[in-house]
């Protein structure tokens, strides 16, 4: 996340691949498809106040949503600020990569059941 909202490389992709084709085709490219995206902010936006500062997250299930699949699930790398800083190390169970990497196995489990 970059500023509260998508980086400019993730926002040009959605420009291009949702055209003519895609938006207005049938199937819908993603009908029936689940959707993991991993998101890293420097602050703490996945919970907590700064949630509603979020512009991202609600960006993303609108695109998906629009494009077939109402089922986004979303891994949550933040806060990332700490580890930039090195007031955390990336093995520390309570950093955001740690918590991160124990969302990713628990999708994994998930998808294979």
């Amino acid at each position: 996340m970059y500023n509260w909202g998508p980086p400019s490389a993730l926002k040009a992709w959605v420009d291009h691949f949702v055209n003519i084709r895609t938006f207005y085709g049938s199937p819908s490219p993603f009908a029936g498809k689940q959707i993991t995206v991993i998101v890293c902010s420097a602050g703490l936006y996945s919970r907590g106040e700064l949630m509603d500062d979020d512009g991202l997250r609600p960006w993303l299930r609108i695109v998906f949503r629009r494009l077939g699949s109402s089922d986004v699930h979303f891994i949550d790398c933040d806060p990332t600020g700490p580890l930039d800083r090195g007031t955390v190390q990336l093995e520390d169970p309570a950093s955001a990569w740690a918590q991160a990497m124990r969302q990713v196995t628990d999708r994994i489990a998930e998808l294979s059941a």
